[in-house]
């Protein structure tokens, strides 16, 4: 049996993956667009900018780890979850959301994990912004010896 191990918004156990549902890109999910129709509170602000315009990536620096839903491990079940986020210009997650996932019980631990993370200062030309972020968070069991 394999008992998963946490790699940065990647869970894992050893070398080869077998059976991993392919995770759709972002942004077939997820951009500033989507999100505010869904979510217009924080997609209003001026302010809000999307990560790729940003001085520098927006790197994930701490938080709460990827919990793997034990029923899901368990049954050997991988999958993915991508997230929108709004990062506060001291790194902090002031909004996340779950955009679309390849199974629901994979929802609740990615966002938990996102929103308790704490990420690089997003900055602008120098200046503190509020960035827009979308992340696909994996869960994946990694099998040895094949």
């Amino acid at each position: 049996m394999c008992v998963p191990a946490l790699v940065p918004f990647i869970l894992g156990c050893t070398s080869s993956m077998r059976n991993a549902p392919e995770a759709p890109e972002a942004s077939l999910h997820c951009n500033l667009q989507l999100y505010g129709q869904r979510y217009p509170l924080f997609a209003e602000r001026q302010e809000l900018v999307p990560d790729s315009t940003l001085d520098s990536p927006l790197d994930r620096v701490s938080g709460p780890p990827l919990r793997y839903p034990v029923a899901l491990r368990d049954a050997q079940v991988q999958g993915w979850v991508v997230m929108a986020m709004v990062i506060v210009s001291d790194g902090s997650v002031a909004d996340a959301k779950v955009m679309a996932s390849s199974h629901p019980d994979f929802e609740p631990p990615a966002q938990v994990a996102v929103e308790g993370s704490h990420f690089t200062l997003p900055r602008r030309l120098g200046q503190p912004v509020w960035a827009f972020k979308c992340q696909t968070l994996r869960f994946l069991l990694r099998y040895g010896g094949e």
